[in-house]
C-alpha cells in the first residue's frame, strides 16, 4: 500500500484495480484545497498506468467524505469561495473524465461535495452503514456544481425536497432513489465492489473509455455544464451575505 498525504493508494495487480482511500479520518475526510489537489493528483496518475484498470473510491474510518472542510470554508469571502468550490468541481470533473471507470465504495457519511462525488462515478456501492445527504442550505449556502447531477438520478421533485431540507438519508433510501447501485454489508463493502468493479473491467478497455466518453456528452447535451457554472456563481454570492459566515461559524463548535 503507497500511502501519500491523505490518502492510501493499495494496487491489486492480479485484477488491475486500485483502491483509493481518503484519509482524514479525524476530519471525517473532509474535503480541503490539499486532499482534492492529491486526489487529483493521484487519479491522473493511475489514469496513466497502463497495468491499471479501474479505479474504487472509498473513505477511512466511518465516513466516505462528510463534504467540503467547514474550517476552510468557514474564512472563505465571494472571491476565494469561487475558488475553492471550482476546486472541487475540478476534482469531480477529472473523475468524470478519467477512461478508466471509477466506483464510489460508500462506507459511512455521504454528504454535501462528497456525495457529488460519489455520484459523480461510474457506479456507487453503498454500506449497510452509510447515509446520504445535501445539507449545504442548513450552513447557509446553496447546493452547487454537481449536485445538478441529481434531478437526473433522482428527479426533480426528490431533489427539491433532498436540497431545501437537508435531511439525510439512509443507505435503503438511497438505493430506492436510485442513488446507490447496491447495498451491502459494511464488512463486505471493498469485496463486493471490488467483484462489481471486475464486471466492468474485464471489458475492451476502449470500448468502456468510448461508453463513459458519450454518458458524458449525454449529460452536457442535457446543459450541466451550464448548471454547474451558475451555481458556481450563486456560491461566491453566498458569501456576500453575512448570515453565511455566521452559520459556518457556528457550524465549527
Amino acid at each position: 500500500m503507497k500511502s501519500e498525504r491523505n490518502l492510501l493508494i493499495e494496487r491489486d495487480n492480479e485484477n488491475s484495480i486500485a483502491v483509493v482511500t481518503m484519509n482524514r479520518s479525524s476530519k471525517l475526510n473532509a474535503l480541503n484545497v490539499d486532499l482534492m489537489k492529491n486526489l487529483i493528483e493521484a487519479l491522473k496518475r493511475l489514469e496513466e498506468d497502463e497495468q491499471i484498470r479501474g479505479i474504487i473510491l472509498t473513505g477511512s474510518g466511518r465516513s466516505f467524505i462528510v463534504g467540503a472542510d467547514i474550517n476552510e470554508m468557514a474564512n472563505l469571502e465571494p472571491e476565494s469561495a469561487v475558488a475553492f468550490i471550482t476546486q472541487l468541481h475540478q476534482l469531480i470533473e477529472t473523475i468524470r473524465q478519467l477512461k478508466k471507470p471509477v466506483i464510489a465504495a460508500v462506507n459511512g457519511y455521504c454528504y454535501g461535495g462528497g456525495l457529488e462525488l460519489a455520484i459523480s462515478c461510474d457506479s456507487l456501492i453503498s454500506s449497510e452503514h452509510a447515509t446520504f445527504g445535501m445539507q449545504e442550505v442548513q450552513i447557509g449556502i446553496p447546493s452547487v456544481i454537481e449536485a445538478a447531477m441529481l434531478p437526473h438520478i433522482i428527479g426533480f421533485a426528490k431533489t427539491k425536497e433532498m436540497l431545501l431540507t437537508g435531511d439525510v438519508i439512509d443507505s435503503k433510501t438511497a438505493l430506492e432513489m436510485g442513488i446507490a447501485n447496491y447495498v451491502v454489508p459494511h464488512e463486505e463493502l471493498l469485496n463486493e465492489t471490488m467483484a462489481y468493479t471486475q464486471r466492468i473491467t474485464k471489458n475492451a478497455p476502449h470500448a468502456v473509455a468510448l461508453q463513459k466518453q458519450l454518458m458524458n456528452r449525454w449529460l452536457e447535451n442535457s446543459g450541466l455544464e451550464q448548471s454547474i457554472k451558475n451555481g458556481i456563481d450563486s456560491f461566491g454570492l453566498a458569501f456576500s451575505n453575512p448570515e453565511t459566515v455566521k452559520l459556518l461559524k457556528s457550524a465549527l463548535k
